[in-house]
């Protein structure tokens, strides 16, 4: 039987630039690294605060703002003092990839660096390999068939394989034990499998991310078409942005849970807009009726019900992908 792992931190890490072969070289080689050259001259090998406040005055020197200053510092921090109990998570052809890391920190040599661009050493921390032969894995330690494809991924994990930064948590102001507990599951594969769950229970499982996605694939089944970015209007009170079948322009906020108050908010907030619609799947204290206001609420099986029966199959195959390892919000510690 495969030994547990503990989970108690997870951290994205990005591997490098694809241009200059760092990243496939980290990747083959399983390496965390750290490509900050003035960290390097500063502080060598071993984290110490008051080397790091000789950094932060030397940042301030070259002209670095404050905000910047500090999201380097966290970077250089993390990377000395999380210890083998942090999953490190990266993204790679379309797949997550995990490790756990030695906190022995390393070097690059010369021979490492033959055959790229990169022009300076950096330091690294060493992958341990979970699989004999392996470094980053990207399935559960008890099944190595089954991939962990991105699209099958809680979209709260996935969309930071965009992020810039090379060493992040995911989702700071999210719950981080539901990330630890979402990816030790996932890892251990613990997870509950999708085609046991009702569609109902597919649909409460989801991440306020999937679940936006979710009904932005119901208008799409629909006719309407996405103007603007799943949750990421430019309006802070508007999740999406749609041009309906008849060319006319439909404003929408979505709601995994919401009640009365809630909902009379976004009524007053929307009694401006010709056409403004209000969706969620979970009523907090009792039935959310209508008031005055034009802006009606609907509850997600409403919003299905228009759905022809053949297209709505589509839909419950999206769910089931959405939630083939589970999600953030259903991951049990």
């Amino acid at each position: 039987m495969t030994d547990t792992i503990p989970v108690n931190h997870v951290r994205y890490v990005k591997l490098g630039k694809k241009e200059d072969n760092w990243e496939e070289i980290c990747f083959k080689k399983g390496w965390i690294p750290l490509g900050y050259p003035e960290m390097e001259k500063k502080i060598g090998r071993e984290y110490e605060e008051t080397k790091l406040d000789d950094l932060e005055k030397e940042y301030k020197r070259l002209g670095y703002d404050q905000k910047k200053i500090t999201t380097y510092f966290n970077q250089i921090k993390q990377f000395y003092t999380l210890g083998e109990d942090t999953v490190w998570v990266m993204f790679r052809a379309s797949k997550l990839y995990w490790g756990t890391a030695s906190k022995e920190v390393y070097e690059f040599t010369e021979k490492d660096l033959e055959g790229t661009n990169i022009k300076k050493p950096f330091l690294y921390r060493k992958i341990k390999p979970r699989i004999e032969g392996t470094t980053w894995l990207c399935h559960s330690l008890e099944n190595d068939f089954l991939k962990f494809d991105i699209e099958k991924i809680d979209g709260i994990i996935s969309k930071t394989s965009n992020a810039r930064i090379s060493i992040c948590p995911f989702k700071r102001r999210y719950d981080s034990d539901k990330i630890n507990n979402y990816i030790s599951n996932l890892i251990h594969g613990k997870f509950t499998p999708c085609d046991t769950m009702t569609e109902e229970e597919l649909i409460k499982s989801l991440s306020p991310t999937n679940f936006e996605w979710f009904v932005s694939n119901i208008y799409c089944q629909l006719g309407y078409l996405n103007l603007v970015e799943v949750g990421g209007s430019t309006q802070k009170n508007t999740d999406l942005i749609l041009l309906s079948p008849t060319n006319d322009r439909v404003l929408v906020q979505i709601k995994t849970s919401a009640n009365q108050a809630v909902f009379d908010k976004y009524a007053e907030i929307f009694e401006g807009e010709e056409d403004a619609r209000f969706i969620y799947h979970t009523p907090e204290k009792g039935t959310i009726k209508q008031g005055k206001k034009r802006l009606k609420p609907k509850h997600i099986d409403d919003l299905l019900n228009e759905v022809k029966k053949e297209d709505r199959s589509i839909l419950l195959e999206w769910l089931k992908l959405k939630c083939y390892f589970g999600t953030v919000e259903s991951a049990k510690a």
